[in-house]
């Protein structure tokens, strides 16, 4: 089969790039490995419960932002979305609670760090860096455990563009949805199909097809199948994986393995429980971002966990803590050598967590948990990175690889097409965006979709 443009990968990006393309009369064939389209936000059902994926909170749904804008061009609705009145509270390790406000949110400041009161409205106002560090321990504690749960990293190790990109997006309007983000995808999907376009599942591709002359011409599938692209490959992967499996290593330079091999990335550790509505009503918020207490202990296993967001759909909560990778990847002897290790990471969780939320006593159930390894087995990313690409001092995502933004936008990496590597080759992730969230990942694959649409 022969489309002008091939999508591997049925993440939002790729959902993304493929809707948009199949309503503007591109003939699109979106190809996923898995059974459900949503990659990292498919939907996650365990025992008959369904659980939201993430911490719940979701923006630029507003009128003439990047949902309204996108939608307005699809053969189907926008989700149905409700305005939250606060995104959630944050809990420092000494107990105080602090609520993400629109208004009165200076007031807010003031009565909770009454050390560093005008320091941290400063800070609020400037997301400078040096400002901050004017602030008391305790301000850069909640700073920190917000930017830890959002850019997978410490303040530290951030620019202050991060930051404030990342802080600013929840000081805005706010929305959940119904269902989750798996509603989002699954419409996506409706869409590409109601245009005409492809969406293939459980079909893994293995490598990007070449022809005599090396230009990749399409697809090679696990099964045997080739699929041809005429105009361009959208890989939906993360970095590491569209030059390790797409392009091929022997393929890539190695000034650019060089390059994949200081990248970093984090990965997230989750549990499934349910929550009695005695616990509920006790805690401060149905959406919480709490800092986990430092362990006195110098294993580095003792730290695995620094913060956790919790967020309840109703009888169920889902809590995620970012966690290194490279520890969920050590040789076990066995099978029950590892089971046994995520057994122990889940004690220190659960210790954790109940410290610093004791108000869930015993009303909260573990029903089945996820780490590095389990993202790993569902989407083979690299040592089930999950979690984009772990944001630096000096990052800068336009210089990541040689890539180039298109058309001047910063928010999209491409293979650039003076490289002799693969101009037409594509890529649109977590891995290639200023913030590994949601909407950037959707301003991303919306930026391609026009940038392939005006080379047509």
């Amino acid at each position: 089969m022969a489309y002008d443009v091939v999508v591997v990968g049925g993440g939002i990006g790729g959902l993304t790039v493929a809707a948009l393309l199949s309503a503007r009369g591109v003939s699109t064939c979106l190809l996923e490995r898995q059974s459900l389209v949503g990659g990292c936000i498919a939907r996650v059902e365990f025992s008959g419960y369904e659980f939201e994926p993430g911490m719940g909170v979701y923006t630029s749904f507003g009128e003439g932002e990047i949902y309204d804008r996108i939608f307005a061009e699809l053969p189907v609705e926008v989700p149905e979305t409700s305005l939250l009145s606060r995104p959630y509270v944050v809990r420092l390790e000494d107990g105080t609670d602090v609520q993400l406000l629109g208004y009165g949110f200076s007031e807010e400041l003031s009565a909770r760090f009454p050390e560093c009161a005008d320091a941290a409205i400063e800070f609020y106002k400037t997301f400078a860096l040096e400002d901050l560090n004017r602030t008391s321990q305790r301000f850069r504690l909640f700073i920190d455990t917000q930017v830890r749960a959002f850019l997978h990293s410490s303040v530290d190790q951030c620019s202050s563009v991060a930051v404030s990109t990342a802080l600013n997006r929840v000081r805005g309007p706010v929305y959940e949805i119904p269902g989750g983000p798996a509603t989002l995808a699954t419409r996506l999907a409706e869409s590409i199909k109601r245009s005409g376009g492809i969406v293939r599942l459980n079909t893994p591709v293995l490598r990007l097809a070449y022809d005599e002359t090396g230009r990749a011409i399409g697809v090679d599938l696990l099964s045997g199948e080739r699929v041809i692209a005429n105009k361009a490959i959208v890989s939906n992967l993360t970095i590491w994986d569209t030059y390790g499996k797409l392009v091929g290593l022997n393929r890539t330079p190695p000034e650019i393995k060089k390059q994949l091999n200081t990248l970093q990335g984090t990965g997230a550790y989750i549990v499934y429980a349910t929550i009695e509505e005695g616990a509920l009503a006790r805690l401060p918020s149905e959406r919480l971002l709490a800092a986990l207490p430092s362990s006195t202990s110098t294993s580095d296993d003792e730290d695995l966990f620094t913060e956790v967001t919790f967020a309840t759909e109703g009888q169920t909560a889902t809590l995620k803590s970012v966690t290194e990778v490279e520890r969920w990847f050590t040789y076990h002897a066995s099978e029950e050598d590892f089971e046994e290790s995520d057994q122990a990471a889940l004690e220190q969780f659960w210790t954790k967590l109940h410290a610093a939320l004791p108000e869930l006593g015993g009303d909260i159930e573990v029903i089945e948990t996820a780490n590095p390894r389990t993202f790993y087995d569902q989407t083979r990313r690299k040592l089930g990175m999950v979690m984009g690409l772990q944001p630096t001092l000096g990052f800068q995502p336009q210089s990541v690889l040689g890539f180039q933004p298109p058309l001047g936008r910063q928010s999209l990496l491409k293979i650039p097409s003076s490289s002799a590597i693969l101009p037409n080759l594509f890529v649109v992730s977590d891995t290639v965006t200023p913030t590994p969230d949601l909407s950037a990942v959707i301003e991303a694959a919306s930026s391609l979709a026009d940038d392939l649409t005006r080379k047509r």
